[in-house]
């Protein structure tokens, strides 16, 4: 989902996490898999407890599991699902942020079984509550175009590389593997 952190940290020299580990296949329904390191993904906490619980992604269609399990070759929610902002009535002023009720999120799915997943893990109900970021990588999308990059970076002397890792903060959010890494992606690079 991209909405909590899924990171590893060091405290007094002991290595901890800040996730938990999910069992693609249930271990009530696959418990020969129960403990096979190809069958834990990491997991937000939230969809690990409180969202998918029991459920097996994919049902009991061994294809569609296969399909859809993080660790599969085949799985492609990436490319499967793109996210965007609809406008749902005209703004009152400039500014997505400042119009934040006039926007909602969508979720565009090419494949049925990559639907159920959004369904699934609500994922438009839950991207709909933190639709801000998205409001406001759209503003600074606006504000910051690709032609007054060059202007930026050549009255401060910096690349122009290094000027929008200062705006948008794309290498950051990939190096520190930050939440939201995916709507990034899909509003900075339509």
């Amino acid at each position: 989902c991209e909405i909590s952190y899924i990171n590893a940290y060091v405290h007094e020299n002991r290595k901890k996490n800040h996730f938990d580990l999910d069992h693609v296949l249930d271990k009530g329904n696959c418990p020969l898999l129960g403990l096979s390191l190809m069958n834990f993904v990491p997991s937000c906490q939230c969809c690990n407890e409180k969202i998918k619980r029991q459920e097996t992604l994919g049902g009991n269609d061994p294809s569609k599991m296969y399909k859809l399990s993080p660790t599969s070759p085949e799985y492609d929610f990436d490319g499967q699902v793109k996210i965007g902002v609809v406008i749902c009535k005209l703004p009152l002023s400039p500014g997505f942020m400042k119009n934040k009720d006039c926007y909602s999120m969508n979720f565009l799915t090419i494949d049925n079984d990559y639907s159920d997943i959004v369904k699934k893990l609500h994922l438009r109900e839950r991207y709909e509550y933190h639709k801000g970021e998205a409001l406001r990588l759209l503003d600074l999308a606006e504000s910051y175009t690709e032609h007054t990059i060059p202007k930026i970076a050549k009255l401060l002397g910096y690349s122009e590389e290094q000027v929008r890792e200062d705006i948008f903060g794309s290498n950051f959010v990939n190096d520190q593997c930050r939440c939201f890494k995916k709507l990034r992606k899909d509003i900075l690079n339509p």
